[in-house]
């Protein structure tokens, strides 16, 4: 179709587009929140993998088990005489730990110095209470922090008789007075003033002696504690280092390339096998990515941009001086074409790739040596995703470059926007 159209017919047409893409856009922000938490349990079920190999590789601290790890891996820190040299020296210094806490003084009378803070916080406790409480009211008189704060009462009160101020600090004492004075004695502020500073001053003093004792107290608990810990750590010396030694292989392995470990692995199928497992889960976590990036990520940019454009042309084209204003018909009829069809196809592939790759297990059935992709594998190539890297190449090596013309398609590559031009 050709010919030109005032701006009437483009606020049509993106009034009747606006529901689509609000449509499209919550689908795909709904599939974008899916793949973060399909992200989140695969980088788990990775870790989960890469433990369970290095376990299978060293399951237990024992000379052979380390030495022929080390031999099969060309890995000489997980070799018996180092790990256990290892062992040795935290195993000194564990003991030296013990040691050193048995001889410190405070240790050696703990009991008794712990008898002691208990009695003597216990009664400092009880003379605190009633001062707290005392205190406390005289707190919860009006205006007494501003009373105390500005000196009332006493010599250098800088209140004039002329402010306001002096006249509020004036009744407010007088209240205070009446307050207190029965329970306290006190007939004047000043007296009042004597009595509240005599009982802070108390309790003070028995507060910093109440400090000292919980000081000393936690310095004995601290010792305690520090020698309980360095008895735990003795008693499960072993399966910590065994986990060190797990760690430090996971470390070494992963920069290495997925073929030397396979070499390396091959003679051993409990190995073999759950190196595949590994080599499976991250093919998993990173065909997803891939997935989402094409076919959510980058549709959602589309839309988001679509679905703005609509919303600044609803609002410029409503003016009067962009009345004017003539558009191309087969500019609008590529805009506002219906993509139902294209987003249909990109979706079906997504949803069912995404669900061939979650549910898939059967990491025993790859062959390493053989030309298979985990891809295939896993999706029995229902689609074939050339933004995929590797089933690009996979596909080119055996089909040639122009295999699979319905891969764009797949993608969902005739399905895009075009959200150029601008009007003011």
């Amino acid at each position: 179709m050709s010919g030109v159209v005032g701006p009437t017919q483009v606020i049509l047409r993106a009034r009747a587009q606006m529901p689509v893409l609000e449509a499209e856009r919550a689908a795909l922000r709904k599939a974008h929140a899916e793949h973060q938490a399909d992200v989140t349990t695969l980088e788990g079920e990775v870790e989960a993998a890469w433990r369970y190999l290095a376990s299978v590789l060293i399951p237990e601290l024992t000379p052979a088990v380390c030495d022929a790890a080390a031999r099969r891996l060309a890995f000489p820190n997980i070799s018996w005489a180092s790990l256990d040299a290892g062992r040795v020296a935290e195993q000194r210094r564990l003991n030296d730990e013990l040691a050193a806490v048995d001889a410190a003084p405070v240790y050696q009378r703990r009991e008794a110095i712990l008898n002691e803070c208990d009695i003597h916080l216990a009664e400092l406790a009880d003379a605190l209470a009633p001062l707290r409480h005392s205190l406390d009211r005289f707190a919860g008189q009006p205006r007494w922090d501003v009373l105390l704060a500005r000196g009332y009462g006493k010599e250098g009160y800088l209140g004039k008789w002329w402010s306001l101020s002096y006249y509020q600090d004036w009744k407010h004492a007088d209240l205070a007075v009446e307050a207190l004075g029965p329970v306290t004695g006190a007939t004047t502020f000043a007296e009042l003033m004597s009595v509240y500073e005599a009982e802070q001053q108390a309790y003070d003093e028995l507060a910093r002696a109440h400090a000292g004792f919980v000081v000393r107290r936690d310095e004995v608990n601290a010792l305690v504690a520090r020698r309980q810990d360095a008895l735990d750590r003795l008693a499960h010396l072993t399966p910590r280092l065994l986990a060190r030694a797990q760690g430090q292989l996971i470390e070494h392995l992963r920069p290495l390339a997925g073929e030397e470990i396979t070499t390396r692995l091959a003679t051993d199928e409990t190995c073999a096998l759950a190196y595949k497992r590994v080599l499976g889960v991250e093919a998993k976590l990173a065909y997803l990515k891939q997935l989402h990036d094409e076919w959510v990520a980058k549709p959602l940019r589309q839309v988001e941009r679509a679905f703005e454009k609509n919303r600044r042309d609803l609002i410029k084209l409503s003016r009067p001086k962009n009345h004017h204003l003539r558009f191309d018909v087969a500019d609008l009829e590529r805009r506002f074409a219906d993509r139902s069809t294209s987003w249909n196809k990109r979706w079906n592939n997504y949803d069912e790739s995404r669900r061939s790759i979650l549910v898939f297990h059967d990491y025993h059935l790859y062959d390493p040596y053989g030309d298979m992709l985990w891809w295939s594998l896993m999706t029995h190539d229902h689609c074939k995703p050339r933004f995929i890297p590797e089933v690009a190449r996979h596909y080119e090596r055996r089909h040639g470059t122009h295999d699979d013309a319905v891969v764009a398609v797949a993608a969902g590559e005739d399905g895009h926007f075009d959200t150029t031009g601008d009007y003011s």
